[in-house]
């Protein structure tokens, strides 16, 4: 199914060849934008199925930021796992919460869920988040990884960059 991915991801447009600065500041002369494969029928679908066959099969929860919570939300209802969402900021009205869907207790083995790994910085910032709920962070689940994860929990990822250039 990795073909398949990979096809959508260069059929959507989402590889763009020119310098860029990612999130954590870094400088690249590719970008890959996967929110186009967004529109793409099928592609979240065959994403959170291949994520299926790497993820920790201990898994209690999925969670996730931004993007990474849409996909941690579409896994979730697809494998029949709590979600929990995490908001970039707090809500100003309502709970003022950060987090959406369900929440972790120190009970849970989550794996957090995102679409690129570049540097870690985003599921990073989720992890530091995800303290408060005492739960366990097992490993982390991403679409593409631009380079070698360096966290503190294993990391798996469906493609790597070398896969789709």
């Amino acid at each position: 199914m990795k073909e398949n991915l990979i096809k959508k991801i260069k059929d959507s447009g989402a590889i763009i060849k020119r310098d860029c600065i990612l999130r954590d500041g870094t400088k690249s002369k590719i970008y890959i934008d996967l929110k186009k494969t967004y529109g793409v029928p099928g592609f979240k679908t065959e994403a959170s199925n291949d994520i299926h066959k790497i993820i920790d099969k201990e898994v209690t929860c999925v969670a996730g930021m931004g993007i990474g919570g849409h996909l941690a939300s579409i896994y979730g209802e697809t494998y029949l796992i709590p979600t929990c969402i995490i908001r970039d900021t707090p809500k100003t009205r309502g709970t003022k919460s950060r987090i959406e869907g369900y929440t972790p207790t120190e009970k849970d083995k989550i794996v957090i869920i995102d679409d690129v790994y570049n540097s870690g910085s985003s599921i990073k910032d989720t992890q530091e988040f995800l303290q408060i709920t005492k739960a366990k962070i097992i490993q982390a689940c991403v679409i593409l990884s631009r380079n070698k994860p360096n966290l503190d929990f294993p990391t798996k990822s469906v493609l790597t960059l070398k896969d789709i250039l």
